[in-house]
């Protein structure tokens, strides 16, 4: 039996007076790749063109009962981000500017050493504010 199946779906975007908006809607499900796309043709031929409303029909392949592509996507994006910032860290320390500690808890934690905070007094004012935007968001 064949696992893949092909969504057809609607993006659609609009604009309201609180802004643009956006929206996903799936219309079809199908086994058939070519009969999926000769319905998002047929579809994209119909629907009427509007000045602050815009429709873009896809088709989207799955494969039922595996893992998300997404998922995957994320689990690697996670280790990326882990390795960069072990490897960060560890050139900090090297570097004098930051030390390590195991707290009660087992974690690790780190701080600025002396010579860290001075180097961080020295980051300009706007970048050290874009890391706390970030760190808020």
């Amino acid at each position: 039996m064949n696992n893949t199946v092909y969504v057809l779906v609607s993006f659609e975007s609009f604009t309201t007076k609180s802004g643009k908006s956006f929206s996903i809607e799936p219309q079809g499900v199908y086994y058939d790749l070519d009969q999926a796309l000769n319905y998002a043709d047929e579809l994209d031929k119909l629907t009427p063109k509007k000045k602050h409303y815009d429709v873009v029909y896809d088709v989207l392949e799955f494969n039922v009962g595996k893992e998300p592509q997404l998922l995957d996507f994320m689990k690697k994006a996670k280790k990326y981000q882990e390795d960069n910032t072990t490897a960060i860290l560890i050139e900090l320390m090297k570097e004098g500017l930051v030390d390590q500690l195991i707290g009660e808890d087992g974690n690790f934690y780190y701080h600025l050493t002396k010579e860290g905070e001075v180097v961080a007094k020295n980051i300009p004012k706007k970048i050290r504010d874009m890391f706390k935007k970030q760190d808020e968001d």
